[in-house]
């Protein structure tokens, strides 16, 4: 029986070393990682100009890929909260009848399709969603890295920061986002497309790889004016009601309320061959002034309930991934 239970006493010493050795890897495995966005609360000093600070963010060690995880179940859930009225939007947006109500789309969608008419595109949104909301958030916290000040803790950034940090987030987020939204504009307005793979192969066989980016600029320069407006009131609401979800609905309302117009040229470009400019034309020629904000109601329905719960969903995911919570 004893060498028995020395064998069984190694075993046991053998298993528990390699468990020692696994967490040591997964240690410095999180270290690595973190080295992109070093911890907030690694702080050298506080405002030497005795600004008000605007908080972004908790403090601790978080790391990217903490980040990109959060960032996929923040999008995730946006896009399926606000996606029935999102698709009643594109609709009004993409219609060239300008007495189109929300009221008669909705009843029309009801009628043809029911319940699945209002998630009509819904999958290539739902799957990029997730890169996006994991690209949108990686990029805007490197970026509020970048405009921290010597001793600052990207904790504490000012509102021209944060407003500096939303533009250099822009450009890159337009990039990587347009294509998706083009393939969910061209199947929310046209029934006939069953799936993003046959949308994008009518794309590029009718109007070449270049169309995926169409209204690249629109697309840009909506994220360059609405992505301020959106931070900034999220962060002065939190800090003054302690909530994140009305923080959310706050910026995500303004974000849509500034930017609709361009939001509007875009959805059309998506759905045409025609520039920027000819768009915007033929859209004052049809429907007037307030063509540009056509759909305005349900996008504006959306914004506030969706990025709420995107707001809140990330700072809940990102808590869980980087361990501040279980």
């Amino acid at each position: 029986m004893e060498p028995i239970v020395a064998k069984a006493i190694n075993l046991k010493s053998a298993a528990g070393m390699k468990a020692k050795l696994l967490t040591a890897k997964i240690k410095l495995a999180n270290q690595k990682a973190t080295t992109l966005f070093p911890s907030s609360s690694q702080e050298l000093g506080g405002n030497k100009r005795g600004e008000a600070f605007v908080t972004v963010g908790g403090a601790g060690a978080i790391s990217s890929v903490s980040i990109v995880a959060a960032g996929a179940v923040g999008g995730a859930t946006n896009c399926i909260v606000g996606h029935p009225l999102d698709t009643l939007k594109v609709i009004a947006q993409s219609s060239p009848k300008a007495n189109l109500s929300m009221s008669k789309i909705s009843r029309t969608l009801w009628e043809n399709h029911g319940i699945m008419g209002f998630y009509r595109g819904v999958t290539p949104p739902l799957f990029a969603s997730c890169s996006i909301g994991s690209a949108f958030w990686l990029f805007s916290t490197a970026a509020k890295e970048w405009v921290c000040e010597p001793g600052q803790s990207k904790d504490q950034l000012r509102p021209s920061q944060v407003i500096l940090a939303s533009q250099l987030t822009a450009p890159i987020y337009s990039c990587f986002v347009c294509p998706v939204e083009v393939i969910k504009c061209r199947m929310q307005a046209d029934p006939t497309i069953s799936n993003p793979a046959k949308c994008v192969m009518k794309i590029v066989k009718k109007e070449g790889v270049g169309q995926l980016w169409a209204g690249l600029m629109p697309t840009y320069l909506r994220r360059a004016t609405g992505l301020p407006f959106f931070f900034v009131a999220h962060d002065l609401v939190k800090k003054e009601t302690g909530s994140t979800l009305l923080g959310g609905f706050v910026g995500g309302t303004l974000y849509w309320a500034v930017s609709y117009p361009l939001d509007v040229i875009k959805t059309r470009m998506h759905s045409s061959t025609k520039g920027q400019i000819a768009t915007a034309k033929q859209l004052l020629r049809e429907s007037g002034f307030k063509g540009l904000y056509r759909g305005l109601t349900p996008a504006l329905m959306r914004a506030g309930p969706s990025n709420g719960v995107y707001f809140l969903m990330y700072e809940k995911a990102l808590d869980v991934f980087s361990g501040r919570r279980f």
